[in-house]
Order: structure tokens, then C-alpha cells, then sequence
């Protein structure tokens, strides 16, 4: 199966971007489940995403410039702002009504900025998973992005997989063959699956000893 056709968890939170990397007056351009998406901040700093095309010429937004409270089109220089609702069309004082496009809901949580790409009305941000690490100064956060070409199912499922670290990783994550042994934890929620393991009477992998300067 291709990414072209395959089948998104909509209703879901997704880390769209790390905060930082999102500054003030500057578009992003993203695609989130093959779906173009524009993010940037209004005035205030807050976060907003919409749908990256407008909807006079389909131009991306993300080419056009932040203006105040909305998103100007490069293109026309229609305004659109945080709602995804056209507020001013250059030249002309009436708008239509239909001259939207999509916005999405979005959250800025532990240091990342979070988008849900299904039923608006089903977004609940208390779902978002808890990172409070990733804002805690007593934690080191290693910040950044690794591309990968290949099916999305396929990285859910090495991350799930912790039988193949001690084979595949160990000058890195594993110390001793004998920890393919250790069992794993699997918890299964409404709406997620997490797996879990507990090594211990082992010596510390060669990646976290690096990391305690041993």
C-alpha cells in the first residue's frame, strides 16, 4: 500500500511542528495526511492552520504573507484569518459567503504545536499525549526531524516492536543478548496501544552510558 492510497487515522492528534520552528510573520508549509496545510502565527503568537490553498485560484497560502490576524494570498491578495474565512478581498467591498477554506483545529502543548485532521467537533485536546518532559528544565529535549520514505504502518510498527533492538541496535539501545528475554508489556487503551519493557540487572546500553558521560 502507498502513501498516495492509503488510510489516515483522522480523528487524531498529530505533531504538527516544534514551536520554535514555527516563528512569528513567516508561513510554513506542511502536508499532513496528503493534506497541503499552511501554519503560522497571528498577531498575538498564536498558532493557527489552514488549509493550504486558497479558495479563489488554489494558490498555496504558504507563498503569501502574514498580515495582523489572518493570512494574506499572494496570489489576489484575498485576507483570510485565523477561522479560515476570507475578511477582505483587495478592490472590491462585498465577499462572498462561500469564500473560505478549511482550518484546523490546532494546540500549543510541551513545546510542540499539535493538529487534529479529522471531525473538528471530535477534537478533544485533553487526548494529547502527555511529553512534559519536553518543557521540564530538568529534562534534555533533542529536538528535530528524520525523513522517511515509506509507509507510515511501517514505522508504527518498528515502534511497537521492542524484540528487534537488541539484534538491530546493539552498539546503541542494547548491552546483553539476554535482554531479548525480558518480556513486554502491551496496554491497550480506548484509543491508543502503548508497549512498554523493564530491563533490569543489566548493564546500561552504550547509547545512555554516552549520554551519562560513563
Amino acid at each position: 500500500m502507498t502513501e498516495t492510497n492509503a488510510k489516515f487515522l483522522k480523528n487524531a492528534w498529530y505533531a504538527a511542528i516544534w514551536a520554535h520552528d514555527l516563528p512569528n510573520a513567516t508561513p510554513v508549509a506542511k502536508t499532513f495526511l496528503n493534506e497541503p496545510v499552511v501554519l503560522f502565527r497571528i498577531d498575538d503568537g498564536t498558532a493557527v492552520a489552514l488549509e493550504d490553498k486558497c479558495c479563489h485560484r488554489a494558490a498555496p497560502l504558504s507563498v503569501g504573507e502574514c498580515d495582523g490576524d489572518g493570512i494574506r494570498c499572494g496570489y489576489h491578495g484575498l485576507k483570510f484569518d485565523a477561522k479560515g474565512v476570507c475578511v477582505e478581498i483587495p478592490g472590491q467591498t462585498q465577499i462572498p459567503p462561500g469564500a473560505t477554506v478549511r482550518a484546523y483545529p490546532i494546540v500549543e502543548r510541551w513545546n510542540m504545536v499539535w493538529i487534529w485532521m479529522g471531525d473538528a467537533a471530535k477534537a478533544d485536546d485533553s487526548t494529547i499525549p502527555d511529553y512534559f518532559w519536553l518543557k521540564d528544565d530538568g529534562w534534555k529535549a533533542a529536538t528535530g526531524y528524520i525523513p522517511m520514505q515509506g509507509n507510515y504502518q511501517l514505522l508504527v510498527d518498528n515502534l511497537l516492536d521492542f524484540t528487534h533492538v537488541t539484534y538491530l541496535h546493539k552498539n546503541t539501545l542494547s548491552a546483553d543478548p539476554e535482554e531479548a528475554k525480558v518480556p513486554v508489556k502491551v496496554e491497550r487503551g480506548d484509543r491508543s496501544v502503548a508497549v512498554s519493557r523493564w530491563i533490569l540487572g543489566h548493564d546500561a546500553p552504550p547509547l545512555f552510558r554516552q549520554g551519562r558521560g560513563l
